[in-house]
């Protein structure tokens, strides 16, 4: 909720209260973010979702008003999301990139203008860091310890499993949430009713995505869609804004045609949750014959033990 509130604050600053609201309705029902909510409050994404919801919100603020305890709040969720999980240090992307109007468009020159409170911003993260590198150091007598050590799992960053992250049966992200593949092509769109924010959401979203489909076992376990994704919704949800803001800008039979379209996709997206939550749909055996065997379906065929993958854990 307080990301969800967080998130509504932003985009009311550059969207309707009608987009607004429709969008954070579609992000929250039509995603794995509802998964997330129900079943997932253990895991980090919930946490991540609200931490980047005040990222976004704190950058746009900070972008307003450069004074240094505008940054020192700013540090503060972006602290914590690393510590949370170290590869969400993408999101010091956001407020790099994020410039405002009258301030020169190289990132860089803007590092270097405002390099001050960059180092109130680094002191900050590190301050936050602490208490994790004493517990390391009191548990392991080391300072920094790699905690991404499970026998068989690593990065392949110089092999990305990009498709099949975004198009496999097994998990694809945008097969389980396509709602998110329509707010991928807003991005673009994004360049005309939030400027400012075009370029962090891009680099953002593809430095995120090619770091998270890096990790070998790119199905992320067991789970409903793309939980590795879910934390990022806060950063997607502009880009589905400024579709929906085109969509509803439509003459009256396209309009209808999209909305049918964003309607559906919700129903699919609740309708295949409830069949993850009967084990219709396998939280991490999928592939394309049992996706097609139980799609529309209330109860699994008999055979559809055999159209899964091979339990590995057997």
């Amino acid at each position: 909720l307080r990301g969800l509130f967080a998130l509504r604050k932003v985009l009311l600053a550059l969207f309707s209260e009608g987009v607004t609201s429709i969008a954070l309705a579609l992000v929250l029902i039509a995603t794995n973010l509802i998964d997330q909510v129900i079943s997932g409050t253990t895991m980090p994404h919930l946490p991540l979702f609200c931490l980047y919801a005040f990222i976004v919100l704190l950058t746009r603020e900070w972008s307003l008003d450069r004074r240094p305890r505008k940054a020192l709040a700013l540090a503060v969720p972006m602290g914590l999301a690393v510590l949370i999980r170290p590869s969400e240090a993408v999101c010091l992307l956001i407020p790099l990139l994020w410039g405002s109007e009258g301030e020169h468009a190289n990132p860089f020159i803007r590092v270097r203008r405002l390099r001050g409170q960059w180092g109130l911003i680094i002191c900050m993260l590190f301050i936050i860091g602490v208490p994790q590198f004493l517990y390391w150091h009191a548990a392991t007598g080391h300072w920094f310890v790699d905690t991404y050590t499970n026998a068989g799992e690593g990065f392949d960053l110089l092999g990305p499993h990009t498709w099949k992250f975004l198009f496999s049966f097994r998990k694809g992200w945008y097969v389980y949430t396509p709602l998110m593949l329509m707010a991928t092509g807003g991005i673009f769109l994004l360049g005309r009713c939030a400027k400012a924010a075009f370029l962090p959401v891009l680099c953002f979203f593809l430095a995120n995505l090619y770091l998270l489909s890096s990790w070998s076992c790119w199905w992320y376990a067991e789970s409903f869609g793309s939980r590795a994704m879910v934390g990022s919704y806060a950063v997607m949800t502009l880009p589905l804004a400024a579709l929906l803001e085109r969509v509803l800008a439509w003459q009256r039979p396209y309009r209808w045609v999209a909305v049918a379209a964003l309607l559906c996709i919700t129903l699919l997206n609740l309708f295949q949750y409830w069949q993850f939550k009967r084990l219709l749909i396998h939280p991490s055996r999928m592939t394309r014959s049992a996706y097609l065997a139980v799609f529309g379906r209330t109860e699994r065929p008999a055979h559809f033990k055999e159209l899964l993958l091979v339990d590995r854990w057997l």
